[in-house]
């Protein structure tokens, strides 16, 4: 048994080094051309050659590039005139033998459906030499406002004062400014950098960072393995996975769709959707609602002025000066609000719920953490408070109205208050109704297993 295993890993083994030698073979080539590693980047000697070339342009003639292996630089030059430069980098040992072989390498110039094409006749060279590596760094002029379609395989892009753009690009940096249209871009392995965009946005960007700065219409961004910054869009929409967002300036609605990402956004105008995991979520500065949902991640919400809706699990929620209605449910988590204008709904597990500063009705479901209440002002709406296996804390500020229900299973009830009855005892239960500064609004509160106490408290100043 043992001779049979060893031979059939021997044979496993075997097999493995015939099929990685022959990747090689087919996707490494060494020698006096270069070295081009797994269809990448070409290494080894090189000789750098220039040529360049002018032609009219129509005035609103779309342009479309297209590059392989290269950088392209696009930007804008005089009225009614197209210049293209190209850089031939050649890998051959001599310098003459590089010389000789860029001689072959032409600027190519196609017309047909209403645009011009520029690129280079490399799919015909790789063809007639697969051992040459070589590369076309294109730098090309256009007539102010001009549209652009760019394709680029390897290498950076930077394209500035454009009309519109529509890019693909991959395995180098992005560049892309002062565009007076729309621009459309995807980009693979490497950083994106947009700016001054006059229309709308739409961007696809894997493995790399990217940062978009004053776009005036609406942006959309779909963004895989890196951070994503957006600062000034008219309304901004993000998928994103395995990196971190900040947005800023939003001059509309935010939506967010993530994934194993960190959310952070400041001063959106609009409404604010967001939904991550396994990050927290942090927005500030809200002009309409905000619908927030995380999981293993904490929630914080600041300077809301809509309604707030907050659903998180395996971590706490933070609200903060909340202008609208809110409700938070959250399981293996607590809750900490302050300052919320128009009363709070809670639903809790997990750890404690402390209120600060809540006006309007308040109503909490709490199990396993205690309840602290600490309006800061009179007491004349609502409130629901009901605890398992957590004490309930109330305090009471002067001038409140209300009548009060309280009890306590299996725990201590102690109410502090200025001709209140005494409390009743009866099969492992507390209780107590009175009603407070004549009466009005029902504040009932129950607990089962934990301690519940409501006393008198000094008002505070509002904020």
């Amino acid at each position: 048994m043992g001779r049979k295993l060893a031979f059939l890993l021997l044979l496993l083994g075997f097999g493995g080094s015939v099929e990685t030698a022959w990747s090689v073979r087919n996707n490494l080539g060494i020698g006096p051309e270069g070295c081009r590693v797994i269809g990448g980047k070409f290494y080894g000697p090189s000789y750098s050659f220039d040529v360049e070339e002018s032609r009219p342009l129509a005035e609103a003639t779309p342009v479309a590039i297209s590059n392989e292996f290269g950088a392209v630089r696009v930007g804008a030059g005089t009225g009614g005139q197209l210049r293209v430069r190209l850089q031939k980098r050649v890998y051959r040992p001599t310098r003459e033998q590089a010389e000789e072989f860029a001689r072959r390498i032409e600027i190519v110039f196609e017309e047909g459906s209403g645009r011009l094409r520029v690129g280079t006749n490399r799919d015909r060279l790789q063809r007639e030499a697969r051992n040459v590596g070589f590369e076309t760094d294109l730098e090309v002029e256009l007539p102010p406002g001009t549209r652009v379609d760019l394709d680029n395989r390897h290498g950076d892009v930077d394209v500035r004062d454009v009309g519109e753009a529509a890019i693909d690009s991959s395995f180098g940096d992005l560049i892309v400014e002062r565009v007076t249209g729309n621009l459309g871009a995807k980009h693979r392995h490497g950083d994106v950098s947009v700016a001054e965009i006059g229309g709308d946005l739409e961007l696809e960007s894997r493995h790399g960072d990217v940062h978009v700065r004053g776009v005036a219409g609406a942006a959309r961004v779909d963004g895989e393995h890196g951070d994503v910054q957006v600062d000034g869009s008219r309304g901004l929409r993000v998928k994103l996975a395995h990196g971190d967002l900040e947005a800023k300036n939003v001059g509309g609605d935010l939506e967010v769709e993530a994934a194993h990402a960190r959310v952070e956004a400041e001063n959106v105008t609009g409404a604010a959707r967001v939904t991550t995991s396994f990050n927290e979520i942090k927005v500030t500065g809200v002009g309409g609602d905000a619908e927030l949902r995380s999981e293993h991640g904490h929630v914080t919400a600041r300077e809301v002025k809509g309604a707030v809706t907050v659903e998180a699990r395996f971590d706490g929620v933070t609200l903060e000066n909340i202008g609208g209605p809110a409700e938070v449910r959250v399981e293996h988590g607590g809750v900490e609000a302050t300052n919320l204008d128009r009363g709070l709904k809670v639903t809790a597990e997990g750890d404690a719920v402390r209120l600060d500063r809540v006006r309007g009705p308040v109503e909490v479901s709490a199990q396993r953490g205690e309840v602290s209440v600490n309006p800061g002002e009179p007491i004349t709406e609502p409130v629901t408070i009901q605890a398992t296996h957590g004490a309930i804390h109330l305090e009471v500020p002067p001038d409140s109205r209300f009548e009060l229900d309280a009890g306590a299973r299996h725990g201590d009830l102690i109410v502090d208050l200025p001709g209140a009855p005494e409390v009743q005892h009866e099969a492992g239960t507390n209780t107590l109704t009175t009603k407070v500064g004549g009466g009005g609004a029902r504040v009932y509160l129950r607990t089962e297993g934990g301690e519940l106490t409501v006393i008198g408290g000094a008002p505070r100043a509002s904020n």
